[in-house]
């Protein structure tokens, strides 16, 4: 599924309308309707806090309180989140604890996008492109003259045939031979001054000037406008948002979306099938991060971990689940390229825990928001349809 790039902002307006304005404080709402989901464990719930370890102020809420909502009250009041989150995750059924995760981290990666919304739109636009201006044609190079070079040489053949006639009629006297002879320092100075003028003659540079043409003044290259890239926050967020800092944009996108989309295939249908293809995906996700916490969750909340041999099955036990489920709300609330700090984000995820457990917030209408979410996200990114 296609979208027009136009159309995608609109799309994402639609999805993040639910979340939180990050400008005002985030409120946890009152719980005006019963906890129906959270979960009575067989054991007194003293024994099943101790058991899955959560934590000291849980164990106190319980003993105060042996019901789960009586205890999720008890510290809300107390303003422990921490442990609000911890009890919800223990004692909610693994089909609803999962979608709380799901929908919780997906909250997030929308937040992550609607920041990154922001950082686009305060993008400053390309500045417009410069038209060159029109070169004017060179001026024209009159042609060099051609050189006659054989009858150059016949020239100097014709002035040097004078000379030679003189000379020989000078070294023909033998007057001058014989005082040449007399006096041999004669020869010398001759030998020496025409050894002079030979090494000055061949020092002459004789190659004719190479001729200089100016460039016109408005021949001058027009400068290249700056290309304008996108916003290096905004990459840091791709990059950083699911643990990718090697991998590229495009296969981190491809990472976090699978594993929602396989999470949300085990919830709208829970079965084995669906929990060992979580199991096999997490283990192709390279490094730590939600996607590989989301997937793993996805994975123990099925019927058996033993994918080398499916046959001997081997269930997960119920601390591994709610750990899992655990990890995963931690990493959400751990994210920093969003638009909510750490404070908001665990405000929202009791929110929308509460949601859950008083059977308010369900999958029905999951599948087709995520079909609209995976389609923004190829838009924006101007990423090909290629999944």
């Amino acid at each position: 599924m296609t979208i027009p790039a136009d159309q995608s902002w609109e799309i994402l307006d639609r999805l993040t309308a639910h979340l939180p304005d990050p400008d005002s404080p985030v409120e946890i709402p009152p719980i005006e309707r019963p906890l129906v989901l959270l979960r009575q464990p067989d054991e007194p719930l003293t024994e099943f806090v101790t058991a899955n370890k959560l934590g000291m102020d849980c164990l106190v809420a319980a003993e105060a309180h042996n019901t789960p909502e009586g205890a999720l009250m008890h510290l809300l009041r107390e303003g422990d989140h921490a442990s609000a989150i911890a009890l919800m995750a223990a004692t909610l059924p693994p089909r609803e604890g999962l979608w709380w995760g799901a929908r919780f981290a997906w909250d997030i990666r929308l937040d992550i996008m609607r920041n990154w919304q922001q950082l686009k739109a305060e993008q400053p636009p390309a500045p417009p492109a410069q038209t060159q201006p029109r070169a004017e044609p060179p001026p024209e190079v009159p042609p060099k003259p051609k050189v006659d070079e054989a009858g150059a040489a016949e020239a100097a053949a014709a002035a040097m045939a004078p000379l030679h006639e003189a000379l020989a009629a000078f070294t023909g006297d033998p007057t001058f031979m014989a005082h040449v002879q007399a006096n041999p320092e004669i020869a010398q100075n001759a030998a020496a001054m025409t050894t002079k003028f030979r090494s000055a003659l061949a020092a002459v540079d004789t190659t004719p000037p190479r001729q200089i043409i100016p460039r016109p003044s408005g021949q001058r290259k027009a400068a290249k406008p700056p290309e304008v890239s996108r916003d290096n926050k905004v990459k840091k967020l791709l990059l950083s948002e699911v643990g990718f800092k090697g991998h590229s944009a495009m296969r981190a996108r491809r990472m976090y979306n699978q594993s929602l989309a396989i999470a949300l295939q085990w919830i709208t249908k829970p079965c084995q099938e669906h929990a060992a293809l979580a199991g096999t995906f997490a283990k192709t996700v390279p490094t730590a991060g939600v996607a590989k916490a989301l997937a793993r969750a996805t994975f123990w909340c099925g019927e058996n971990v033993n994918l080398d041999n499916p046959t001997q099955v081997v269930p997960p036990s119920p601390a591994l689940r709610i750990n899992g489920l655990r990890a995963l709300l931690a990493g959400c609330m751990a994210k920093k390229s969003g638009l909510l700090d750490r404070g908001q984000r665990t405000r929202w995820c009791i929110t929308r825990g509460i949601g859950v457990a008083t059977g308010e917030s369900n999958w029905d209408d999951a599948m087709s928001d995520f079909n609209d979410y995976d389609a923004f996200v190829k838009a924006a990114l101007d990423l090909e349809d290629t999944d």
